[in-house]
């Protein structure tokens, strides 16, 4: 799980301006209290983790955590769900 923020953290682009722009099926969207942020995925450099991220998203893995690091043009963290260790039930990425 943390290669898996890290490899997310370094294939994201966070700003409004770039995002939107971006292919839609690429646009991860975080709502926050203090408004809602597009994350722009990029699969061709990091395909196999935008496509993990992306079957994490669809089974609400993501769903009601704490973002506690939102950094615009460089980076969102997460934590990981309670009860998962910090690893989802996928196969761990290379």
């Amino acid at each position: 799980m943390k290669t898996l923020i890290a490899a997310l953290a370094l294939s994201l682009l966070l700003t409004p301006a770039f995002a939107n722009d971006a292919n839609p099926e690429n646009l991860l969207l975080i709502d926050l209290k203090s408004g809602q942020v597009q994350i722009e995925m990029l699969p061709e450099i990091a395909p196999n983790h935008v496509a993990q991220v992306r079957t994490l998203a669809s089974q609400g893995f993501y769903n009601n955590l704490e973002w506690f690091r939102v950094i615009e043009n460089f980076v969102a963290q997460t934590g990981y769900p309670k009860g998962s260790k910090g690893k989802s039930k996928l196969p761990d990425l290379k």
